[in-house]
């Protein structure tokens, strides 16, 4: 019977302890409004703040670059109003940059000024131009074979002409040889 009684007393205390650690809720209404304040004074609060948690002493610029946000907001110098610089932020910060996406792409202008300069840069399509250097390596080769079989026929005619040459030297040796006897026979007559 003990049992019994102290199990129904468990419930209660249990049921009692939970009813006195209970709160109740107040339902908020949706049409409440939400009071937000956007005044001048707590936009200049919140920048001074900002302005003095950047402890790093780093220009606003560098500063901008370490936390990965734009350098300049506005433009500080004339680079800064090209289209290259432009696409760079874009490349870089996406649309937190602020530019205009069109600008990565080239205009109409550009492509007709650039189809343009390559008309003149480069006036042959690449099937002329790898025919062009075709007949130049095929020119290039005849010649070399030109000159291979000048060479090779001169080297035939080599050992004539040496022959040519010690005939050459031998007659004139002998006609030196011959004007001394002459000379020898001369003298000796006087």
């Amino acid at each position: 019977m003990n049992l019994c009684l102290r199990t129904k007393c468990l419930k209660s205390n249990i049921l009692g302890s939970l009813y006195r650690y209970s709160t109740t809720t107040e339902v908020v209404e949706k049409n409440d409004p939400v009071l937000i304040d956007d005044s001048d004074e707590t936009r200049a609060k919140d920048a001074e703040i900002e302005k003095k948690r950047n402890i790093s002493r780093l220009s606003p610029a560098h500063f901008n670059v370490v936390n990965d946000r734009r350098p300049y907001e506005v433009p500080k110098s004339l680079a800064h109003l090209t289209v290259k610089y432009h696409r760079k932020m874009y490349g870089k910060y996406g649309m937190e940059s602020g530019v205009n996406p069109s600008l990565c792409w080239p205009s109409k202008k550009d492509i007709e000024e650039k189809l343009e300069y390559e008309a003149v840069a480069y006036p042959f399509t690449i099937k002329e131009m790898m025919e062009t250097a075709a007949k130049r390596r095929q020119e290039e080769k005849e010649t070399i074979l030109k000159r291979d079989r000048d060479i090779a026929a001169k080297v035939a005619k080599l050992d004539q002409w040496k022959k040519e040459l010690n005939d050459k030297i031998a007659k004139k040796a002998a006609e030196v040889q011959a004007a001394k006897v002459c000379d020898d026979s001369l003298c000796n007559l006087m």
